[in-house]
């Protein structure tokens, strides 16, 4: 089974596999491709943990997936001393070295001068990211905006990495409630979270935080500068996206292909490669590459709050659609195998009563999804899906949704949000967009 290619298959075994002992088993399954089966590994681990994976595991900090990463923290915290040596070593590495300071600062016989002085350093990377931020502004347009989204999140996990590393210095539980409401999209929240760290914290530490995580996004009026600066950002998410913003810019065109020789990641080079400038609006586009998918989808209402990671995610695994007018999209009482969301055009939602023509009762423009209901309640369409002129369509299948619902609370309140506004709608309480 460890060997099968179905991703349920081998989280199935390694778990088993984990369970037993077997750390040979843990090693193998953090390098499977699937995070599925990377997540089923660490999650079985018992809880002695055996010595003998905490190299893999200190590997794990630097994992694409945010439950992988946490996970594996978890499990060298329960390894405790045996796992110091191959956390402290793990520090020299940009790619391990706020997992593994993450860890370490929970440990007995730390120095806090040690954790002090890097919290400093994790500080100033979020303000110089906030700082970009600002320069570059963005919302106004689709790449720009991308820029935008990364920046803030990198911002924002660096100044997270810090309090997380000092928190066992301050009040933990204090910096822990702080942190869960520094991202809210409640100014209320926060507020609270800001005047818990100034209460509890060191000088040194928050007040640069709070300066940042106060101010405002401004907009630039050139964004060049700013993307050339981030064209040799150490960070390849960062690259690739102002890469993809940099298409409009023919002054940037050395840098880009330079990149798109030679930059190590594989993101990067396509972005490099593939950013002619001119109009690249949806409906004009043969095909939609990945960073073009991850600038769309930042702007879907269920995908909106997801990190960048996750957006890459959910990109790769949609499939592309294009329909003609009045093309039959999925029709009612079939099962709902697949959700699709609106790239451009118009899909008019229909529903036929016994003995009666189809009545339109909403549509689905760019932006908006359709086809979730019947995902989540396992039950056959109720309505059929009609393209409205041309249309292009991101289908997600049953299961890869269902997974993004279980692993992302953020995807699960978003679409809890739209169920709710689908009820509205059938209920007449408020005018379908039908009628608008």
């Amino acid at each position: 089974m460890t060997g099968s290619s179905e991703q349920e298959d081998r989280a199935a075994a390694v778990a088993v596999l984990v369970a037993g002992g077997a750390v040979a088993a843990v090693t193998s399954a953090l390098d499977d491709p699937d995070p599925v089966v990377r997540r089923a590994a660490v999650s079985a681990l018992p809880g002695a943990v055996p010595p003998g994976a905490s190299t893999a595991l200190v590997a794990s900090l630097d994992d694409p997936d945010p439950d992988v990463r946490a996970a594996a923290a978890d499990a060298l915290l329960r390894i405790g001393e045996p796992a110091r040596r191959s956390l402290v070593d793990a520090l020299s590495s940009p790619e391990t070295e706020a997992g593994a300071m993450h860890v370490l600062a929970q440990l007995d016989g730390v120095d806090p001068s040690t954790v002090r002085s890097y919290a400093e350093r994790e500080v100033a990377e979020a303000v110089r990211f906030g700082d970009l931020l600002q320069r570059i502004g963005g919302e106004g347009d689709g790449r720009l905006g991308l820029v935008a989204h990364a920046l803030r999140d990198r911002s924002l996990r660096h100044a997270v990495n810090a309090l997380h590393a000092v928190a066992r210095l301050w009040d933990p539980v204090a910096v822990q409630m702080a942190i869960e409401n520094l991202g809210s999209r409640d100014p209320g929240q926060r507020a609270n979270a800001l005047e818990t760290l100034d209460a509890v914290g060191e000088p040194s530490v928050v007040r640069p935080l709070l300066r940042l995580l106060e101010s405002s996004d401004s907009a630039a009026s050139d964004g060049a500068p700013v993307l050339v600066e981030l064209l040799g950002d150490r960070d390849p998410w960062i690259r690739a996206c102002a890469a993809f913003a940099a298409g409009d810019a023919p002054a940037l065109r050395p840098e880009l292909d330079s990149l798109a020789r030679s930059d190590p990641d594989t993101l990067v080079r396509e972005a490099a490669a593939g950013a002619p400038g001119g109009d690249r609006s949806m409906e004009k586009l043969a095909s939609l590459s990945l960073m073009e998918r991850i600038v769309f989808l930042v702007k879907v209402r269920l995908f909106s709050d997801l990190s960048p990671s996750d957006l890459k995610l959910v990109g790769e695994i949609a499939t592309e659609h294009v329909h003609a007018d009045g093309e039959v999209i999925a029709e009612q009482g079939e099962s709902g195998d697949e959700m699709y969301v609106v790239v451009s055009g118009e899909i008019r939602v229909l529903v036929k009563a016994d003995g009666e023509s189809p009545v339109e009762v909403a549509r689905r423009r760019a932006g908006e999804s359709v086809g979730e209901m019947a995902i989540i309640s396992r039950t056959s369409r109720m309505a059929s899906l009609i393209a409205a002129g041309d249309v292009r369509t991101l289908a997600i299948d049953r299961r890869r949704f269902e997974r993004i619902l279980r692993d992302r609370p953020e995807v699960s309140l978003a679409v809890m949000g739209v169920l709710c506004s689908r009820l509205r709608e059938s209920s007449g309480s408020v005018p379908t967009e039908a009628e608008s």
